[in-house]
């Protein structure tokens, strides 16, 4: 169920079979426990996501020594599979990174890293270039190649992010805040949840553009 509390927002989840198949995962990797087999993930997979971490343990099946060869091939398979439609939505998309969505979920920065995780170890289980290529599309866009033209990283890239909506690192509230170390990486752009105050009087504001070019004169 949503949870919420001071200092941050709720983080919905009413189903628990991912966690308990992450969970299995590890202790199958760990202690080799046939037990554990009957609850481990299967078939196919994507990216890991804070409700969605059944792929954190096909990651653990893939890599981890000691899992039999014909769990960790599967696992493998899986991850090759989810790369390849990482890279299909590569080519649909004007930034040429692996994520054609028409949406853009609060956090989507983790979703793109995400998926350039999982085409990494597809590169590292293939050898094939075109999932490292797909790694540094991802990249470049997370370092400035994007929409906005700037780095969404504190310290590096184009343009670096420098006020990240944050709590702690809030310079741009107060003085006595401090700023965001080197290397720390925005949630990216949002579409979905535009709940902060700062986000609603920007979409209002594009709502009354809009509305004012829509029943403006033609130019003759």
């Amino acid at each position: 169920a949503a949870q919420g509390f001071a200092g941050s927002g709720g983080y919905g989840d009413e189903m628990l079979d991912d966690e308990r198949a992450w969970a299995a995962a590890e202790l199958f990797a760990t202690t080799g426990d046939a037990a554990y087999r009957a609850a481990l993930p299967t078939g196919a997979t994507g990216e890991p996501g804070w409700a969605s971490v059944a792929p954190l343990g096909m990651i653990t099946l893939a890599t981890a020594s000691g899992v039999p060869a014909t769990i960790r091939d599967g696992a493998r398979a899986a991850i090759v599979a989810a790369a390849d439609g990482f890279l299909v939505e590569t080519a649909r998309t004007g930034y040429r990174i692996p994520y054609a969505s028409q949406t853009y979920n609060w956090g989507s920065n983790s979703s793109i890293l995400n998926r350039a995780m999982l085409l990494g170890l597809a590169q590292r289980f293939t050898g094939e270039a075109r999932y490292r290529a797909g790694v540094v599309d991802a990249a470049d866009y997370i370092l400035g190649r994007n929409p906005l033209g700037q780095s969404y990283v504190s310290g590096t890239g184009w343009k670096p992010l420098t006020n990240p909506h944050h709590r702690f690192w809030a310079h741009q509230l107060s003085a006595s805040a401090p700023p965001p170390p080197p290397g720390v990486v925005s949630g990216g752009p949002n579409s979905s949840a535009m709940v902060d105050p700062v986000a609603m009087t920007l979409k209002a504001g594009a709502r009354r553009n809009a509305a004012g070019r829509t029943t403006s004169t033609p130019m003759r």
